[in-house]
């Protein structure tokens, strides 16, 4: 089998990101510390086949594999950050001041962009 272009062409230091067979985009970043003739390894801990990007190991159920950063996965990165932060967000300890600000701009800037009428649930985020 021929090694994918990009794989080959890795050096020490470059990052990629892990990904699964299911579909799912949730991407774990790597970075390259050593490459060997047959595998390239990670600071994370993973071991790679150079030949086709899956993970050493890795076979029947579930298999992780290598792939390229590209425009999709830094959005995605970006997505899977954004989560993160509002995921452990304590608004009980924002300001009236801070949590009016990041009310507004969640409402009028982010909720409605995405609706093209008023969602059912409007009336419970209007504030008195």
């Amino acid at each position: 089998m021929k090694t994918i272009k990009w794989i080959s062409e890795l050096k020490i230091g470059d990052k990629f990101v892990v990904s699964d067979d299911y579909g799912i985009d949730y991407y774990y970043v790597h970075t390259v510390t050593k490459i060997t003739n047959k595998q390239i390894v990670t600071r994370e801990g993973g071991r790679f086949w150079k030949e086709n990007g899956r993970q050493v190991g890795a076979g029947g159920w579930h298999i992780n594999y290598m792939k390229q950063i590209d425009d999709q996965v830094l959005a995605q990165l970006l997505k899977q950050k954004l989560k993160r932060i509002l995921k452990s967000l304590n608004v009980d300890k924002f300001s009236d001041e801070d949590a009016k600000a990041l009310y507004d701009y969640l409402l009028v800037t982010i909720i409605k962009k995405y609706y093209n009428k008023e969602p059912k649930w409007k009336q419970y985020l209007e504030l008195q």
